[in-house]
């Protein structure tokens, strides 16, 4: 009888050789992260103004918000 099991999950538990990243994956990252940045500061940031002005002139602004 052998000393090893058949275990079916010993291969995702492997270690997994070295992965070197070139330029192109970090561009493509950088890129990724400045797209989804802008979206949302472009979407919130006027939220954020609405907000403001409401908190500092709450008798303007306070009636029909909800």
């Amino acid at each position: 009888m052998s000393s090893q099991q058949n275990t079916p999950g010993a291969v995702l538990l492997a270690p997994s050789p070295a992965t070197t990243y070139d330029l192109t994956y970090y561009i493509k990252g950088a890129a990724a992260g400045g797209i989804c940045c802008s979206i949302t500061h472009g979407a919130l940031c006027p939220v954020d103004v609405v907000k403001t002005r409401v908190q500092l002139d709450p008798v303007k602004y306070n009636s029909g918000l909800i």
